[in-house]
């Protein structure tokens, strides 16, 4: 299971170091950088779990989210760090990530 959770954390900074293939396609509606998962270079060869959790993360950058400390939920239109790291990681199937970074830290 420590594959895994390594596999999916590091599944969800991957946008943060993705080849990028797109051609000027302009701000998004909300104002914030976005990118569909199709223009992430070799996006189809990556693992069913790791195309879900780009996805997951991906449809995020598309709602306009502030900072709220404590807060999980883009339902409340904000999230701090690690809500975000486990809103992410749980909505793509791994179900015992911690709550708080420091939980985060230690389970990684």
């Amino acid at each position: 299971m420590t594959m895994l959770r390594c596999l999916a954390f590091f599944g969800f900074i991957a946008l943060a170091f993705a080849e990028v293939s797109y051609s000027n396609p302009g701000p998004s509606p909300s104002g914030v950088a976005s990118l569909a998962p199709a223009d992430i270079a070799g996006f189809k060869e990556y693992s069913p779990r790791v195309r879900l959790l780009l996805e997951v993360c991906l449809s995020l950058t598309k709602q306009n989210l502030g900072y709220k400390f404590g807060s999980s939920d883009p339902a409340t239109g904000a999230m701090d760090c690690s809500g975000t790291v486990y809103h992410v990681l749980r909505a793509a199937g791994i179900t015992d990530v911690p709550r708080t970074s420091s939980g985060q830290y230690v389970w990684v």
